[in-house]
C-alpha cells in the first residue's frame, strides 16, 4: 500500500534556537540526575547510539503539540514528589513535546529506546524477569532430561552429578533481554530506512515480541549448553557461548523476521513536500520555554531536598521480643539476637519496592539458591546471600499486615484497588534453620502485624 505524506518543511532559521532548547534541557538532566542515569551500562550507551537514527526514523509530517498535557501533568507530580524517577519523566517528555514540535510526531520505537536506557526499567527487568528465570530453569532442565542427563531443579538451580549451576540475574543471558530489544529496534530502524518502507505500531510490537520469543529460546539453548559441557561462569567461554546464541538464534533470525514483516506489512511512503509561504513566528516558542523554566524549577526543588538520613518521623512500632530501630525513613530494623528483619515500605503502587535483590547486591552479597517455596503453606522467597567466604540466608515476601504474597503483579493490582500499602518483609539469619524457624515464627503468631499497618 502506498501513503501520500504531506508536510511543510521548517525554516532553518529557527535551528539555533531549537539547540539552545535541546542543551538546556540535557544540561539540567545532567546537572539534576547524573548519579540516576545508568551513564556505564551496556543498554544507556547502546540507546545512545541508536536514539538518533530512532528519532530520525519517523516521516515528515505536521508539528505536534500532544506531549504537552503530558509534560505539564509529570511536571505537576514532580513538584508535589520531587523524586528521580518523576522528574525524569518530567525533563524527558517536555523534550520530546519540543522534538515533535519542532519536526513532527516521533516514532513508538524512540519512545521503547528511551525507556529501555532508564533504570527503572532496568529494575523493573531485574525483578520481574524473577519467574521468567524459574521458568528457563524448568525447561532447560526437562530439555538436559531428554538427552539422557539426570539433572534435578530446584528453583533456579540446576543439579548435575554432584555440580549446581544456577540462573542469577548476573547471568549474561538474563541482562541481554533488554539489549536484544534495543538491536531489534536497530535492525528495524536500518530496514525501515533502507527498504522506504513503514511498519504500523501494532506490527513494530509484534515484531519486538518475536525476538523477544527468540530471546527466549535462545536462553534455553545457552543454559543446555553451558550446563551438559559443565562451562563454569570463569570460564571464558561462558561469556563467548552467551554472545553466540545471542547471534545465532536472536539477531539472524530477528533479521530475517523484521524484513518478512517489513515486506509483507510495510507501506512504502512517497513525500510530497509543500513549500511554506510564512515563516513561524517566534511566539511558537513562548511554551516550550515557559515549559523549560518549570523543569528548571522542579530541578531546583528536587536538588535542594535535604539528604535521606537514619531519621524516622513516623511513629516506631516496638514489638516484644526484638530491638527496634530506624535504619532510614522508610526501612525499620528488627532484632532479636539470632535474626534480622526488615520491615521496608513502599509508598504507592507506582513506586519501586526496596527488593532484596537490589539492597543485598548494594552490600556487596551474591544470590545464590534462590527459589519460591511454601513454608507452613505460605509462599515466600528463599536464598542464600555470598560474600567471601561469609553465607547468610534470607527470605522474603509482600505484607500489608492483612494480606501477604510473594507477587509483584498481585501486591501492586491490591494496592491499585485501594488497599493498605504494602512493605517488604525480609528476614535474615545466619543459620538456614534458624531463618526458617523464625519465618513460620512471624507467619503464625502474625508478629510484625502492627508494624505494617
Amino acid at each position: 500500500m502506498e501513503q501520500i505524506i504531506r508536510f511543510t518543511p521548517t525554516i532553518s532559521s529557527n535551528k539555533s534556537l531549537f539547540g539552545g532548547f535541546v542543551a538546556a534541557y540535557l544540561v539540567v538532566l545532567v546537572l539534576a540526575l547524573q548519579h540516576y542515569l545508568p551513564w556505564t551500562s551496556v543498554n544507556f550507551i547502546l540507546g545512545c547510539l541508536i536514539i538518533p537514527f530512532a528519532l530520525n526514523s519517523s516521516w515528515p509530517s505536521t508539528p505536534s503539540l500532544r506531549l504537552q498535557v503530558p509534560a505539564i501533568l509529570f511536571l505537576a507530580v514532580s513538584y508535589f514528589i520531587p523524586k528521580t524517577t518523576t522528574l525524569f519523566l518530567a525533563l524527558t517528555t517536555s523534550l520530546l513535546c519540543l522534538v515533535e514540535h519542532k519536526t513532527g510526531k516521533i516514532s513508538l520505537l524512540a519512545v521503547i529506546v528511551l525507556l529501555c536506557m532508564t533504570p527503572s526499567i532496568q529494575y523493573l527487568s531485574c525483578v520481574f524477569s524473577f519467574p521468567i528465570r524459574l521458568w528457563l530453569t524448568t525447561i532447560a532442565g526437562k530439555v538436559l532430561g531428554l538427552t539422557g542427563c539426570q539433572a534435578s531443579v530446584a528453583g533456579n538451580i540446576i543439579t548435575l552429578g554432584k555440580l549446581n549451576y544456577s540462573v542469577d540475574p548476573a547471568c549474561m543471558g538474563v541482562k541481554m533481554f533488554l539489549t536484544s530489544l534495543l538491536c531489534g529496534i536497530f535492525m528495524v530502524l536500518v530496514l525501515q530506512k533502507k527498504q522506504s518502507r513503514k511498519l504500523g505500531a501494532g506490527w513494530q510490537l509484534l515484531c519486538l515480541s518475536g525476538i523477544f520469543l527468540l530471546n527466549l529460546l535462545a536462553n534455553i539453548i545457552r543454559i543446555v549448553i553451558l550446563v551438559y559441557f559443565n562451562i563454569r561462569p570463569e570460564a571464558p567461554l561462558h561469556e563467548i557461548t552467551g554472545l553466540i546464541c545471542l547471534i545465532a538464534y536472536v539477531l539472524v533470525p530477528g533479521y530475517f523476521l523484521a524484513k518478512f514483516m517489513f515486506n509483507n506489512f510495510g507501506r512504502a511512503t512517497v513525500l510530497v513536500a509543500e513549500a511554506s509561504t510564512s515563516q513561524p513566528v517566534k511566539s511558537r516558542w513562548v511554551p516550550h520555554l515557559l515549559l523549560l523554566i518549570t523543569c528548571i524549577c522542579s530541578a531546583f526543588i528536587f536538588k535542594s531536598q535535604p539528604p535521606e538520613t537514619g531519621s524516622h518521623t513516623a511513629k516506631l512500632i516496638q514489638v516484644p521480643g526484638y530491638t527496634a530501630s530506624c535504619f532510614n525513613k522508610d526501612v525499620t530494623q528488627y532484632s532479636n539476637g539470632h535474626s534480622l528483619t526488615y520491615i521496608k515500605r513502599i509508598d504507592s503502587f507506582l513506586f519501586a519496592d526496596h527488593n532484596p535483590f537490589i539492597c543485598w547486591t548494594g552490600s556487596g552479597y551474591e544470590f545464590e539458591a534462590l527459589k519460591e517455596t511454601n513454608v507452613d503453606g505460605n509462599k515466600v522467597y528463599l536464598a542464600t546471600l555470598k560474600k567471601g567466604k561469609e553465607r547468610l540466608y534470607t527470605s522474603w515476601w509482600y505484607d500489608n499486615g492483612a494480606y501477604a504474597t510473594t507477587s509483584q503483579l498481585n501486591w501492586r493490582l491490591r494496592s491499585l484497588k485501594g488497599a493498605p500499602n504494602f512493605s517488604v518483609v525480609n528476614v535474615t539469619a545466619a543459620d538456614k534453620d534458624l531463618l526458617l524457624a523464625e519465618v513460620r515464627k512471624i507467619k503464625r503468631e502474625g508478629t510484625f502485624r502492627e508494624a505494617l499497618r
